[in-house]
């Protein structure tokens, strides 16, 4: 085919100006788009390590409380101003959520001691925090071994399972002067920031406690 006089085909081997932008823009999209999947995997990666250490910490700090309790001894003590103390006292509307003496306490040194030894679970702003004493029967100077169980708590309640399959806000049973110093289990129900309500049921062996009955927790 002949072309005119006065013009000339423009041969060339490479790209045009528009085909160069359009293919930047395209390899800056797929870029953008890589990248986002890649940071959504590894910001779900994160999410389930996070939220399997937070199980972690649940299961440990539930464990130690079902340890404690297991180990639940009938044992009154006297707090700092020498007043008695019944072996286990918590829910209602008292300032300790719960305190208990428990026969759990190891001593791999044979050190001169009791076995013995008096726990504490108490809230300390967001943190399920357990306290425990050297001494039984305290005075003024008394010092507590303290350990965080876990934290992000919102709130604790507390319900006892007293010998005749009744359950009771507080321990001992107000008004029942003849409950048994111990009651057969103790529904430990935590509510958490983010997972919300976790009921946790501890039977108290040594004080008759069979099944629990229906409407406990699991």
């Amino acid at each position: 085919m002949a072309w005119p006089a006065g013009r000339h085909r423009s041969v060339t081997g490479g790209f045009t100006l528009l085909e160069l932008l359009v293919a930047m823009a395209l390899l800056a999209l797929m870029s953008i788009m890589a990248f986002a999947g890649l940071d959504s995997v590894l910001g779900g990666e994160e999410q389930n390590r996070l939220a399997a250490d937070r199980l972690g910490r649940l299961e440990l700090g539930f464990s130690l409380i079902g340890r404690d309790l297991e180990q639940a001894a009938e044992r009154e003590v006297r707090d700092a101003f020498g007043d008695p103390l019944p072996a286990m006292r918590g829910g209602g509307t008292g300032t300790v959520p719960l305190e208990f003496t428990q026969a759990g306490w190891v001593n791999p040194m044979g050190q001169p001691r009791a076995h013995l030894q008096r726990v504490e679970l108490r809230l300390e702003e967001d943190r399920l925090v357990r306290r425990a004493w050297r001494v039984l029967d305290r005075v003024a100077d008394s010092e507590a071994a303290e350990r965080i169980l876990f934290g992000g708590v919102r709130g604790l309640r507390l319900r006892f399972l007293d010998g005749a399959g009744q359950w009771q806000d507080a321990w001992p049973p107000l008004g029942n002067d003849k409950a048994s110093p111990l009651p057969r289990a103790v529904e430990v129900t935590v509510e958490l920031e983010d997972w919300g309500e976790i009921p946790r049921l501890f039977l108290v062996p040594g004080t008759g406690g069979g099944e629990a009955p229906a409407g406990g927790s699991p």
